[in-house]
């Protein structure tokens, strides 16, 4: 019989295994097998094994409530700080090296949802709102134990779905941004224009190593084309095998390109929720976006008049960006469509 300390151990082994000592699926069966002589549920009647499932899952939730921030930091850790923050304590961030003439902005979601502001920086720290956020997942513990679901599977279905919703608050904070960035940082123009887009580099690279951020339908747009006269191919190859792989370059004059996702409004898929003609450039070393994780995760059963269930789980999560005069944005006048 396991104790809580040892099954939490399990579990998080389970959804991000050791490859080097064992197999993701070998570490899944471990964390099966701890449930199921722990609380006896061999050869156990469904009704059994519900009458376990919350124990069971709180020990899940504090796993994956250890793990998520770090599963979030490997998908938007490339330009994104995330923190941990207890219940009782304040989403601070210290904001490192501000000088006195880089006027420093923080752009924070305002008392009404889905309206960004921006303030001063008060004492190079920024504080970040939390709201609730909410991901809903259809598992139940029979389906974990009998191998339907795995634990990692569980995660990453939780990851993704904060994940989106973080990139839709991020794109919002990046929108008010452009509003307020110097008219240096700003430049637009039918098409993706090479020159523009290298001096909007020059400026965020100022900062520290920029990156590329933008939808599918303005990144497919960049390329590396030389120019060059009497050249024959003008573009390299690996930029040719890139496009056919991913659609897209990975690198505009050795500046990292990223595609930011877009989601579908509703089921009708008549439309995006963003508008995709915008791309940001951003300098990672200063993770001008600041992700702010609060309290516990938790994990709560929702049944539906159908009968189904529905996990869903919670966690107080805001969505900030540190303006520094280091975003830049350049606008595809060509592009239209979307919602925001």
């Amino acid at each position: 019989m396991a104790t809580k300390v040892e099954l939490l151990t399990a579990f998080k082994s389970a959804i991000k295994p050791d490859v080097a000592k064992f197999s993701q699926a070998d570490a899944n069966s471990a964390a099966i097998n701890a449930i199921l002589e722990t609380y006896n549920l061999k050869d156990a009647s469904t009704r059994e094994i519900l009458a376990k499932q919350p124990e069971v899952f709180a020990i899940i939730e504090q796993a994956i409530e250890e793990l998520l921030p770090a599963a979030i930091t490997d998908i938007m850790g490339g330009y994104a700080e995330v923190q941990t923050f207890a219940r009782d304590a304040e989403p601070l961030f210290t904001i490192k090296r501000v000088g006195k003439a880089r006027a420093r902005l923080s752009i924070v979601e305002g008392a009404r949802g889905g309206i960004y502001r921006a303030r001063r920086l008060d004492n190079k720290n920024m504080t970040v709102p939390v709201k609730v956020m909410t991901v809903g997942t259809f598992v139940t513990l029979e389906e974990i134990l009998l191998g339907t679901l795995s634990l990692a599977e569980l995660m990453d279905n939780i990851a993704q779905g904060f994940v989106e919703q973080i990139y839709i608050k991020t794109v919002e904070a990046m929108r008010t941004a452009k509003t307020l960035a110097p008219a240096a940082n700003i430049k637009s123009g039918n098409g993706v224009v090479a020159a523009d887009l290298d001096a909007l580099i020059r400026i965020a690279a100022a900062y520290g190593d920029p990156i590329i951020m933008g939808f599918r339908s303005a990144i497919a747009k960049i390329n590396n084309q030389t120019g060059w006269t009497g050249v024959t191919p003008n573009v390299a190859q690996a930029d040719v095998d890139e496009i056919r792989k991913q659609g897209f370059v990975g690198l505009f004059h050795g500046t990292p390109v990223v595609e930011l996702p877009n989601y579908l409004i509703d089921e009708t898929n008549s439309g995006f929720v963003f508008k995709e003609g915008d791309l940001f450039i951003l300098p990672t070393a200063a993770k001008p976006v600041k992700i702010a994780m609060k309290g516990d995760l938790h994990i709560e059963e929702t049944a539906h008049p159908s009968g189904s269930r529905e996990q869903n789980a919670h966690r107080l999560v805001g969505v900030g960006l540190m303006l520094a005069n280091n975003v830049c944005v350049y606008t595809d006048t060509s592009i239209d469509g979307g919602k925001y």
